[in-house]
């Protein structure tokens, strides 16, 4: 599940926008939200609320949850050296 997590989170940066997260990711926005919040739950992320209309949220990656950036890039590094890497055949997102 966490995993699902952080790829939540990482589109939601990448999108700036958790609605065109949420359909990168073809899950409802509250499915994503729900993701955001269990990396909240376990103090990777932290989540800023802004009093504006409409309410603005931003999410950004706690010292905890910068900690595990050597952890993806060693993960990256093994998927792509065993063939195991994002191509336009197996991401769905690919253009």
């Amino acid at each position: 599940m966490l995993f699902n997590q952080i790829t939540a989170f990482v589109e939601t940066a990448r999108r700036q926008s958790v609605s065109r997260a949420a359909e990168a990711l073809f899950i409802s926005q509250p499915a994503l939200t729900a993701r955001l919040k269990g990396l909240e739950a376990y103090e990777l992320v932290e989540r800023k609320v802004f009093a504006e209309t409409p309410v603005r949220v931003e999410y950004h990656l706690t010292d905890r949850g910068r900690a595990l950036g050597p952890v993806f890039a060693a993960l990256g590094e093994w998927a792509n050296k065993y063939g195991c890497g994002e191509t336009a055949e197996t991401d769905p997102n690919a253009a």
